[in-house]
């Protein structure tokens, strides 16, 4: 007993103890594990999370870390073992639509609509969509009051300009896809993308700066969108980008819109002769 306690430099007194419980596991037929009992067990008890205090805490009040700390009157770090230890989750949650029932009603007849009449009732299949044109737009920030670059040491810092902080200017984005084609070993036949087009004008520089003289013509973004200028993004760049690079026939093609105001009626006689010369 001393030769082990000196190879492993504990006291025989602990050496002692081992072997008692190695006696009583072999005895009773259990494999013998003599292994030290205290990881996972010594120190200040974990506290656990309180779930009735925390369900009584609304959700507006859960936001962040810190938020939740004050409502449950305990420490950031508390939360932060609680979140690491699993006993809660984050959870990103994304405002739904809400839906009356004639809502809910379109919606299941635009779906049972796309389903093919030859498969039905054995197979019902949807339609391909392959002849379906996705456009949408939005609207980008040209920059931000704030904003973040990684430089080196030595190298200036940029500087940006703008008019007012308050008024940063913006430019509206038409975004134009199909559904992809491709072929029987996974090639890639037709992406989908037909283009994103910027609401631009360009317009002649009325007084001369240093940067342009006076008659300059300037790219400038549009800065109200209506349905004049809704049909002239469709019938100059987004009619034509289509005709270019659609793979196939351009019969039957559908541009899907949203139900936004300025959209182009689909019954409208200037965009119909538009969409079907060339064919």
């Amino acid at each position: 007993m001393k030769e082990v306690a000196a190879e492993f430099n504990i006291s025989t007194k602990t050496v002692g103890k081992m072997w008692s419980i190695a006696k009583t596991q072999m005895q009773a037929g259990l494999p013998v594990d003599v292994q030290c009992k205290w990881i996972g067990n010594s120190g200040k008890k974990r506290g656990t999370v309180d779930t009735q205090k925390m369900l009584a805490v609304p959700f507006h009040r859960r936001k962040n870390m810190r938020a939740l700390a004050f409502a449950m009157d305990v420490s950031k770090s508390t939360v932060q073992r609680w979140l690491k230890s699993k006993d809660i989750r984050r959870h990103s949650n994304a405002i739904k639509p809400f839906l009356c029932e004639k809502g809910k009603l379109k919606r299941l007849k635009y779906c049972l609509d796309h389903i093919t009449s030859p498969s039905i009732p054995i197979n019902p299949t949807f339609h391909h969509f392959y002849d379906y044109i996705h456009i949408d737009e939005k609207w980008f920030n040209i920059t931000k009051e704030k904003t973040t670059f990684y430089a080196l040491p030595e190298e200036p810092d940029p500087y940006r300009i703008a008019q007012s902080k308050a008024y940063i200017p913006k430019i509206m984005f038409l975004a134009a896809v199909g559904r992809p084609r491709f072929g029987n070993d996974g090639a890639v036949l037709w992406d989908g993308k037909i283009g994103i087009f910027p609401f631009t004008f360009e317009a002649e520089a009325k007084r001369s700066s240093k940067n342009r003289p006076a008659g300059t013509l300037e790219v400038k973004a549009t800065t109200t969108i209506n349905k004049d200028e809704m049909k002239k993004m469709l019938l100059e760049k987004l009619l034509p980008a289509i005709k270019e690079k659609w793979p196939g026939p351009r019969r039957d093609v559908i541009i899907q819109q949203d139900n936004v105001k300025p959209h182009v009626d689909v019954n409208d006689p200037e965009f119909v002769q538009a969409a079907q010369e060339g064919d």
